[in-house]
């Protein structure tokens, strides 16, 4: 495998397992399967406080806007 692809990857699960671990802090378990995951009633929890997040995160210059509808880090 590319290792590029390879880092990539890693670093894909690396940040899964961290929003996860956010999620089971934030008093929202662990769904124990595919279905459960998509059946997961978390809309609403902390939209606002995040929403605020990504506007100081874009005025600091923390993310890059991509022209369309993406934004990067830098």
């Amino acid at each position: 495998m590319d290792p590029r692809l390879a880092k990539l990857i890693e670093d894909y699960r690396a940040k899964v397992a961290e929003a996860v671990a956010l999620l089971e802090r934030a008093g929202i378990p662990r769904p124990s399967s595919s279905l459960e995951w998509a059946q997961a009633d978390v809309g609403g929890r902390g939209e606002e406080q995040l929403e605020h997040t990504f506007e100081d995160a874009k005025a600091a210059g923390d993310l890059v806007y991509s022209g369309y509808t993406l934004y990067y880090t830098k």
